[in-house]
């Protein structure tokens, strides 16, 4: 039997029966983060004949599993279930705020009750009846646990429970323990658990796996009931939505824990270079990824979202990856970078915020773009930082473009550098010039082989977050057309993607990065001012043609001019033997640090060959020529 108790601020749900023939009468379940405030009876399969639930309150009572209808099994009477409800369990007691938990005035609860020997026939009541809820009139001879207690009922075997909801559809979760040891069968006992010991059945393919760190494999669950799962170690799971096989969705389910959780610092060392490492989050509350100790550990971390069959991804300072959150029960991706990695989560480390199962950086000198890009019903997201410790290169701040864990139509968005596919991408926040950033759009479908199968198609990028230095620009040129858009004017571009043939979904290894496909349709030019020299602080003082970037360069390159006054200005590419290969500017211009791109091209848009070209200016009386290589 259980009366009489009131659960609210709970991490992960309010009360938990499990077993058969229970006595639940007059208990309260309310703010119980984001477990929608459920009194939660979990039912075996023997006798529930006998099972009485009587006088509660809670936003949710659910049976076992469905999550979703009050209980159908014994007796069940006289509940306030606030599934059922247009109103919070909340705004009917009188003022939860200072832990009064009494039914407010004309509060529903009232005399809704049920008179139960022994439990509500101890108490004067307001009304004509016993309330619905742990406090049955607000006088002071209310008591927690009455006629109960933990110590009396339990002894030493009493042990907390800590839970997290599977939502969505049949897919992947990547996930985590607050609770450490042999935990795995308790923890995923709500799920259907094939191709194992200790699992639904022992047949088919097995869907629990851990990763091989040395192999940098997936190694699959063997026996459930005795796999053991460290602090700070994920593991994936694929989530059958039908788990009673009886064709409807038994999503969302509650998945619980028990046993004490972690409470001291974790360690994870021995990371090899260059390696993936499945991490989780140790603790009940959310961890900030910003504030963990790090060593030879790239910044960036990436979380896989099965709602949207994508990857959410942060580096340190953006991201889709809300701020580098990670919620209690989340695993997710880490990546050894420059020597052995390794990461110490403290307690220390839990965020002030909460995340969501499915940060900020101290580097003043930053900035950041975020882009989004949308075709019908497919989006993604792409993002551009900037800080004191980027390159132009590769660097720690870096997120690779992974492919999905699952396949399916997308569009997929990325620049690139060291010829690697990027979602985020770190660059300086100080450089001289011009940086080109090839960037490309890819349209998938899936073939009859499961293969990804690139198309022509049209999509929209929205510039979603600018937060840029005042000393740096940027526009997005056309590979192919040659034209150049100035994106300080514009909010969005509708570009095209190519069809360049197929590529295979799989890949080697527990996780796989987007291969290059062709040729970049776009270009990204990041233009870059010399610090403390932009519109505040004055004009060029001499006319001066810079060194194109890059040289040798193909197809594209930056070339760079001074003015300083406004003058008639023209630039001519010639070949190696004086042919005037394109005039790139004939116009009148303002004074001003300029620049212009050569894609490659002649006047009559074809492309040119490798060799030794020669950029030339004319301005006012000003001639400069600047030798340029294009090499393919």
């Amino acid at each position: 039997t259980m009366n009489h108790n009131v659960a609210w601020n709970c991490e992960a749900g309010g009360i938990m029966a499990k077993g058969d023939n229970h006595k639940i009468y007059n208990n309260t379940v309310l703010n119980s983060g984001s477990r929608n405030d459920i009194i939660v009876l979990q039912v075996n399969d023997g006798d529930h004949s006998s099972s009485i639930v009587r006088n509660n309150a809670a936003d949710k009572i659910a049976n076992h599993r469905t999550n979703n209808v009050a209980i159908d099994f014994g007796t069940y009477t006289n509940n306030w279930n606030g599934y059922n409800e247009s109103v919070t369990l909340n705004s009917i007691l009188t003022d939860t705020s200072n832990n009064d938990f009494s039914p407010g005035t004309s509060s529903p609860l009232i005399d809704a009750g049920i008179t139960i020997s022994g439990i509500t026939d101890q108490y004067t009541n307001n009304g004509s009846g016993p309330d619905i809820g742990a406090y049955e009139d607000g006088n002071t001879d209310w008591t927690a646990g009455h006629g109960w207690n933990v110590s009396t009922t339990f002894g030493s075997s009493w042990i907390p429970i800590h839970g997290a909801t599977i939502s969505g559809n049949s897919g992947f979760r990547m996930m985590s323990s607050p609770v450490s040891g042999t935990i795995m069968s308790d923890l995923l006992d709500e799920l259907w658990i094939q191709g194992m010991t200790g699992g639904d059945v022992t047949d088919g393919t097995a869907n629990v796996w851990l990763l091989d760190l040395a192999g940098q494999s997936w190694s699959a669950v063997s026996n459930i009931s005795s796999q053991s799962l460290t602090a700070g170690q994920g593991f994936l799971v694929y989530v059958f939505d039908d788990i009673d096989f009886d064709n409807d969705s038994d999503l969302p389910v509650d998945l619980y824990v028990s046993g004490s959780h972690n409470s001291g610092n974790v360690s994870i060392t021995s990371i090899p270079q260059n390696s993936f490492y499945l991490a989780g989050n140790p603790y009940t509350k959310t961890i900030d990824w910003d504030d963990i100790s790090k060593t030879n550990l790239s910044t960036t971390i990436s979380v896989w979202d099965d709602a949207n069959s994508d990857w959410k991804t942060y580096n340190g300072s953006s991201g889709d990856l809300t701020n580098g959150l990670i919620a209690p029960f989340q695993g997710f991706w880490v990546q050894a970078s420059g020597g052995v990695g390794s990461f110490t989560i403290q307690t220390d480390d839990i965020s002030t915020s909460e995340g969501t199962f499915l940060g900020r950086t101290t580097d003043d000198n930053r900035g950041s773009l975020a882009f989004t890009i949308t075709s019908g019903n497919y989006t993604d997201n792409l993002y551009i930082t900037f800080g004191s410790y980027g390159n132009i290169y590769q660097d720690i701040s870096d997120a690779p473009k992974l492919l999905p864990l699952q396949a399916s139509p997308r569009i997929a968005a990325m620049t690139i550098s060291d010829n690697t596919p990027l979602k985020i991408n770190h660059l300086p926040y100080d450089l001289e010039g011009t940086h080109m950033l090839p960037f490309d759009i890819l349209s998938l479908n899936i073939d009859t082989v499961g293969h990804f199968v690139t198309y022509d198609n049209q999509v929209t990028l929205d510039l979603n977050d600018q937060d840029l230095p005042e000393h740096i620009t940027y526009s997005i040129m056309d590979n192919i057309s040659g034209i150049e858009y100035n994106m300080q004017s514009l909010l969005g571009l509708n570009l095209t993607t190519e069809s360049k043939g197929s590529f295979s979904s799989d890949y080697n290894g527990p996780i796989g990065i987007y291969p290059l496909i062709g040729e970049p349709r776009y270009t990204i030019l990041i233009h870059y001012e010399t610090l403390n020299q932009n519109k505040n602080t004055g004009l060029p003082t001499k006319y001066a043609l810079h060194q194109n970037y890059p040289n040798p360069f193909n197809p594209i390159t930056a070339i760079h001019y001074d003015l300083p006054e406004r003058s008639h200005v023209m630039i001519i590419v010639y070949d190696i033997v004086g042919n005037e290969i394109r005039t790139l500017v004939n116009d009148q211009q303002n004074a001003g640090f300029n620049s212009i791109v050569w894609n490659g091209k002649d006047r009559f848009g074809r492309t040119v060959g490798t060799g030794v070209y020669f950029c030339r200016i004319n301005a006012e009386g000003f001639i400069k020529t600047r030798k340029m290589i294009l090499l393919k």
